[in-house]
């Protein structure tokens, strides 16, 4: 999509006197001429972090290590028979299905956990389009997903505290995935995420006798999916700046 004249003018209007310097890093797409007339507030720029700081580095080998359900129709079936409603994990067939699909995505679920402890997540820049993102973004959620079950197996086995573990290293993938200096899109997939977790924790924290610690943790942090406000500015910019301004 080309700006228009009377964008342009509109633009020159409203962005006040140029900045004394340009500002540090650079914007993915935008003419540097057009984003000159951005008014600072709504001007993204982006400063890229090193990889080994980035959650996304690893969450891109987790998508590619990850094994999906499709391709089998019975597991296709377990699956979303274990995926409805608020029910334990499954027993029999689609409970043996169920494990052994978990048990194939050991490393993928490693990688996804181990980029929940990083504090930052930034996206590939937007440089194709927003149909660049459906090759990474549908199975960020399907980990998410993969995740909430493999914590109702642990429930199921007694393991209350790697089920706390595995839920709460997903909402704070949410999180991250919010605040990853993506599209309104990214920020969809990343409230989703942070739903499968908080449900899997809600139903975590409603058994009877969990540990007081188990509660105190899920308190502690579930208090996160109230700050989606600056990933959401954000985002605004991002797509100004990379979608519309080009």
């Amino acid at each position: 999509m080309r700006i228009g004249v009377s964008t342009h003018v509109m633009l020159a209007a409203c962005a006040g006197p140029p900045p004394a310097e340009p500002p540090k890093g650079w914007t993915p797409g935008a003419p540097p001429e057009l984003l000159a007339l951005v008014p600072p507030d709504l001007r993204y720029v982006r400063v890229d972090i090193p990889p080994k700081q980035n959650a996304f580095t690893l969450w891109q080998r987790a998508v590619a290590a990850f094994v999906h359900v499709q391709g089998s129709p019975d597991l296709e079936a377990a699956w979303k028979r274990a995926i409805e409603g608020d029910g334990p994990f499954p027993g029999g067939e689609d409970g043996r299905l169920m494990s052994e699909w978990l048990d194939r995505n050991r490393e993928a679920l490693a990688l996804w956990m181990e980029g929940s402890r990083h504090t930052r997540c930034q996206y590939y820049p937007l440089l194709d389009g927003l149909h660049s993102l459906l090759p990474y973004l549908a199975p960020m959620k399907a980990m998410a997903t993969a995740m909430s079950l493999r914590a109702r197996r642990s429930v199921a086995a007694g393991d209350l505290e790697s089920a706390c573990e595995d839920l709460l290293a997903t909402l704070r993938c949410g999180d991250l995935a919010i605040d990853g200096d993506g599209s309104l899109l990214h920020v969809l997939v990343g409230i989703a995420i942070q739903h499968i977790a908080i449900d899997g924790l809600r139903q975590l924290a409603a058994r009877p006798g969990v540990p007081q610690r188990i509660l105190d943790s899920i308190l502690a942090q579930s208090g996160s999916v109230l700050r989606a406000g600056e990933g959401l500015a954000t985002a605004w910019r991002v797509e100004f700046c990379c979608c519309i301004l080009p």
